[in-house]
């Protein structure tokens, strides 16, 4: 699996992680609610995951990509965080659906403490290690079912060699 293909697997399996901070739509929950699923957000660093994630997705394709000149990968760039936002807006859905504002306050309050910021700084490190290891997974498991079903393949057209 190519690095770009690496990355855009990661991206799809952190969505409800990893996030940038967008415009709420009018009629979105209540403004109190939504400006502490943000609040809580920004606790979670989603908006700099967003912008790194943009930045490192930028970088690897400018390297295969020398030719194009800046205005391309500004636009490129323009283009990355509008579907960034749109699944941002996805999320703030997803949080409003499952947290109540109590909910979102405790949170926000521990994360706040020692204790919630180390959670946060190695809960990162561990979801970039995990996230690492189930494309590792992905990728193993996709190898051996396309092995599994070319060895059927394989077999079936011995036996037909053989029945011939």
């Amino acid at each position: 699996m190519n690095k770009l293909s690496q990355l855009f697997v990661a991206l799809s399996m952190n969505l409800l992680i990893v996030g940038q901070a967008s415009a709420v739509s009018p009629g979105q929950g209540t403004s109190a609610k939504m400006t502490l699923i943000k609040e809580l957000m920004g606790l979670q660093g989603q908006e700099q995951g967003a912008q790194e994630m943009i930045k490192s997705i930028i970088e690897e394709q400018k390297i295969s990509r020398p030719e194009l000149k800046l205005e391309f990968w500004k636009e490129f760039e323009s283009s990355l965080n509008k579907i960034f936002n749109k699944y941002q807006d996805k999320m703030l859905k997803i949080y409003e659906a499952e947290f109540s504002e109590k909910t979102l306050k405790d949170a926000i309050a521990f994360y706040k403490t020692e204790s919630g910021k180390n959670l946060l700084t190695a809960g990162q490190k561990v979801l970039m290690q995990n996230q690492d290891l189930l494309i590792d997974l992905q990728s193993e498991v996709a190898d051996f079912i396309m092995d599994k079903l070319a060895s059927l393949d394989d077999a079936k057209g011995a036996q037909k060699k053989q029945a011939q």
